[in-house]
């Protein structure tokens, strides 16, 4: 993961201390788009520390955003008064597959995303789209497990996985008709057809 630290403080001289500097040998205020704020955002290490100026390692995994605002700015207290600390996930990516219109890895610049944020960026589900059986694909430090969800419920936006995490995996499965090849394609004209053809001929008969 990625995050976006800003200090701001009375003292812009102070701040900048706390602040990336730029590679022309400024510092950032402001940024201009998304790509800049990636490229000079902080990176989670495979211990779960980031590279902070002045202060040094700081541990930010298994923590929210508020709670590294809170962390951050209790740190950056000790060297100066008044600051002012905004902390941002960069990039909070998923991954959603299956019956979807656009399936593929999303990116969203933003700290919380739901189930259905996801799947409308993707394209929102198909008219062969299993509902109640969607799998979301987790990764925890014991290993990936899958949690199967059915989105036909009211109580869903009360579920424990509503709100996605970072790196996880939307798989939406078909429907069992669509697995046997009935689906819009099957020549249901045909099918009917000919049973009505059938039909009459067993009644001419009798």
């Amino acid at each position: 993961d990625n995050l976006y630290i800003r200090l701001c403080s009375l003292d812009p001289k102070a701040s900048l201390y706390f602040n990336k500097q730029s590679v022309s040998g400024g510092y950032y205020n402001d940024y201009a788009n998304d790509a800049s704020i990636y490229l000079n955002s902080y990176s989670v290490d495979d211990n779960g520390k980031i590279e902070f100026p002045i202060i040094g390692k700081v541990l930010v995994a298994g923590k929210t955003i508020g709670e590294v605002n809170e962390l951050i700015q209790n740190l950056v207290g000790e060297y100066m008064k008044e600051v002012a600390v905004v902390v941002k996930l960069v990039n909070f990516k998923v991954t959603v597959m299956g019956e979807v219109g656009r399936p593929g890895e999303l990116t969203f610049y933003q700290n919380q995303v739901n189930i259905f944020q996801a799947i409308a960026q993707a394209g929102d589900m198909s008219e062969f789209a299993n509902r109640g059986k969607v799998a979301l694909i987790r990764k925890t430090r014991e290993g990936s497990v899958v949690i199967t969800l059915d989105l036909n419920r009211h109580d869903i936006l009360y579920s424990p996985y509503y709100y996605l995490q970072p790196n996880d995996i939307l798989y939406v499965p078909p429907l069992g008709y669509k697995r046997w090849g009935l689906g819009s394609t099957f020549p249901w004209a045909i099918v009917l057809s000919s049973i009505s053809t059938t039909r009459l001929l067993i009644n001419y008969f009798k």
